[in-house]
């Protein structure tokens, strides 16, 4: 069966520092590949898939809010007004599925 959190300090301890290592870190973030923010996508989820993917080989990890910061940093740094449109789309799609922050 398997330990509960509370069944020691140490196992505790463990599960606190692996939720800290998911919490978003905006630096990490924001240095966003190059090679996304050139990229002109063609649909809202073709621009959220590349983020997504790009943030899990990058970081390992993928949230919601990881993905709206590097949404939001490419719509800032392309001068493509279709492309904004885009990424205004994805930012919204995003927003609206992501959980209410407690």
């Amino acid at each position: 069966m398997p330990k509960n959190p509370t069944d020691s300090d140490e196992s505790a301890y463990d599960n606190t520092a692996r939720a800290l290592k998911h919490e978003p870190q905006t630096p990490d973030v924001l240095t966003a590949d190059m090679g996304l923010i050139s990229k002109i996508y063609e649909s809202e989820l073709e621009v959220i898939g590349a983020i997504a993917c790009d943030l899990i080989r990058t970081r390992g990890v993928l949230n919601f809010s990881d993905i709206i910061l590097r949404l939001i940093v490419q719509l800032e740094l392309t001068g493509n007004l279709l492309q904004k449109r885009t990424l205004r789309n994805a930012i919204s799609l995003v927003v609206n599925k992501a959980p209410p922050e407690e």
